[in-house]
C-alpha cells in the first residue's frame, strides 16, 4: 500500500513537471513568434544535440526543424571565431554563464549568417547541467553594413582628392588625409570636431548651414 501511494505521488509529480516544462516551451515559442524572423529560441542537452528549435528558425536560416536537429556544430562554418562557439558552449555546459558572442553558420543556399548568440544553462535538481537554452539573432545585416563603411572609410582615406564626410548637424565623421593636411590636421584630429571652425560666423550662416 505504502508503495503503490509512493508511485503514485511520484506519478503525480512527473506530471505536473512535465505540464510545467510544456508551459515553459509555449512561453519559448510565444517569444520567439513575436520576436519575428531574425531570432530563433533553442535548447540543446548535454551532448550539445538540439532537442528544442522554435518555429522561427526556417525564417532565419533555411533549415528546416528537423534538419536542424542535430549537434550544433553540423552547420558551422570554418571560419576561426567558431573555435570560441566550442569553448564558450562547454562553459556553458559546465554551468558557467556566457556573455554573448559571434557564430558563424551556413544557410540552407549554401551563404553564410552570422548570429549573436545568448545561452543560459540550466540545471537539474541535482545541481548538473540539463539543458543549455539560447538565443540566436540573425547579426548579418549588421556586420555587412560594418563592412561596407569600412570599404568606403578606405576609398574614401585613400582618395587623392580633399573629401570629408559631416552628419547635417555639421559634426565631422570622416576626413581623409587630403582634406585634414589641406587645413593642417590629421584626420583623426577631425572626428566630432564641428565644420564651423573652418568658416567665419557670416560664411557659416551665409553658405554652410543652407548647404548641409
Amino acid at each position: 500500500g505504502a508503495l503503490r501511494a509512493y508511485r503514485s505521488l511520484l506519478t503525480l509529480e512527473i506530471r505536473r513537471a512535465y505540464a510545467e516544462l510544456l508551459g515553459v516551451r509555449r512561453r519559448f515559442e510565444s517569444l520567439a513568434a513575436g520576436l519575428g524572423k531574425d531570432f530563433f529560441l533553442y535548447e540543446h542537452d548535454p551532448k550539445g544535440v538540439f532537442i528544442y528549435l522554435s518555429p522561427s528558425l526556417p525564417s532565419v536560416l533555411g533549415w528546416s526543424l528537423e534538419e536542424f536537429q542535430t549537434h550544433y556544430t553540423a552547420y558551422l562554418t570554418g571560419h576561426p571565431v567558431n573555435k570560441d562557439v566550442v569553448t564558450r558552449t562547454e562553459g556553458s555546459l559546465a554551468g558557467i554563464q556566457q556573455s554573448p558572442y559571434p557564430v558563424e553558420v551556413r544557410h540552407k543556399d549554401g551563404s553564410t549568417r552570422w548570429l549573436e548568440v545568448y545561452e543560459v544553462p540550466v540545471k537539474g535538481a541535482d545541481g548538473r547541467v540539463a539543458s543549455v537554452l539560447g538565443i540566436a539573432r540573425d547579426d548579418t545585416p549588421r556586420r555587412r553594413s560594418e563592412k561596407e563603411l569600412q570599404q568606403v572609410k578606405a576609398a574614401v582615406g585613400q582618395a587623392h582628392e580633399a573629401i570629408a564626410i559631416a552628419r547635417a548637424d555639421g559634426t565631422i565623421r570622416l576626413a581623409n588625409t587630403a582634406w585634414a593636411n589641406l587645413h593642417g590636421y590629421e584626420p583623426a584630429e577631425l572626428v566630432g570636431k564641428h565644420l564651423s571652425m573652418f568658416h567665419t560666423a557670416d560664411q557659416l550662416e551665409r553658405e554652410v548651414v543652407p548647404f548641409n
